[in-house]
């Protein structure tokens, strides 16, 4: 592996994500926004088009985030060349996360998810407004929450909606629908399941935050104002 360069930025104060809570609100954690082309001079891998970049730092020291979208299976096929992974066969994304260790960008954790449905509508999205870095237990280390939709259907079919929770090793998520709602007609979707962990003393404050990003995220109302 080739050394990483070391990415200079200056953590800004008061350029955090939003995310306090109504009840034991979480800490939130400053964030710089990072452009493609600083991950490039840093010899980190872009596998497909950067939507939104990062750096943030907790007690465990700097991190970059970064989040790719590819639209299509051409750009989805160049971005498994680039990752040694397999092809998806429609849009797709990607999550990186590096941390700095000594001199080095080192890759903490990723993220890869698309749908494969070439005759049908296709998206696969990330909910950019809600991507959130916090702290939510209030324990020195930083939580990244990453909500997006996914699409195979057509017209207005309730859409996959996933809201995950990395931070290090660990991951937790709250799964399901999106919930449509059309004038005179019944809601449709709306669904979801929570990682079984969640239901653990320790991972109540993750849980209450992923819920408030589902609540913020699960509805969909075609057409309307």
């Amino acid at each position: 592996m080739n050394p990483r360069k070391t990415l200079s930025l200056a953590l800004a104060a008061g350029t955090a994500l939003s995310g306090g809570l109504s009840a034991h609100a979480a800490t939130a954690v400053a964030t710089v926004p990072v452009e493609a082309h600083a991950f490039h001079q840093a010899d980190l891998p872009l596998p497909a088009p950067l939507v939104m970049g990062w750096q943030y730092e907790d007690q465990n020291g700097k991190h970059l985030v970064a989040l790719m979208q590819s639209a299509d299976a051409k750009t989805s096929r160049r971005a498994a060349k680039a990752t040694g992974t397999a092809a998806w066969q429609g849009p797709a994304l990607y999550a990186v996360s590096w941390r700095l260790k000594g001199a080095r960008w080192v890759a903490e954790w990723a993220l890869r998810d698309g749908v494969e449905c070439p005759e049908l509508d296709a998206e696969a999205r990330f909910v950019l407004p809600q991507v959130t870095t916090l702290d939510a237990d209030d324990d020195g280390v930083a939580e990244v929450y990453l909500p997006y939709k996914l699409l195979c259907g057509g017209g207005v079919d309730p859409k996959t909606l996933k809201v995950i929770m990395r931070s290090g090793e660990q991951k937790l998520a709250v799964r399901g629908s999106t919930r449509v709602i059309l004038p005179d007609q019944a809601p449709a979707g709306g669904d979801y399941q929570l990682d079984e962990a969640l239901d653990l003393p320790a991972n109540k404050p993750f849980r209450r935050q992923l819920m408030k990003l589902w609540q913020q995220t699960y509805l969909e109302k075609p057409g309307a104002p």
